[in-house]
């Protein structure tokens, strides 16, 4: 289930819309596995703020056998999935 969708980038910096590109690509790809599975909770482009530090989680997958992290910034090959999904 896409719990948080994906933002849209509205920067002209060619680097970081290089970067969204690749989010968006992650984000579409989780999205076709995960839209009607109840059992996976994802949320892209997670951002926090701490004092004066900023972070961003690109994708977050809560999973019934734990969390799992994405930090991406190209996929250039095919994603697959184990039996466990």
């Amino acid at each position: 289930m896409i719990v948080k969708e994906l933002e849209e980038y509205s920067g002209k910096n060619p680097k970081e819309k290089a970067g969204h590109c690749a989010e968006k690509d992650m984000a579409f790809f989780l999205e076709q596995k995960y839209y009607k599975d109840k059992k996976v909770l994802v949320f892209n482009s997670l951002k926090f703020e701490w004092l004066d530090t900023h972070t961003q989680i690109d994708h977050l997958l809560v999973h019934p056998y734990g969390l799992i992290i994405i930090e991406d910034k190209s996929v250039t090959s095919k994603i697959k999935y184990n039996r466990l999904g």
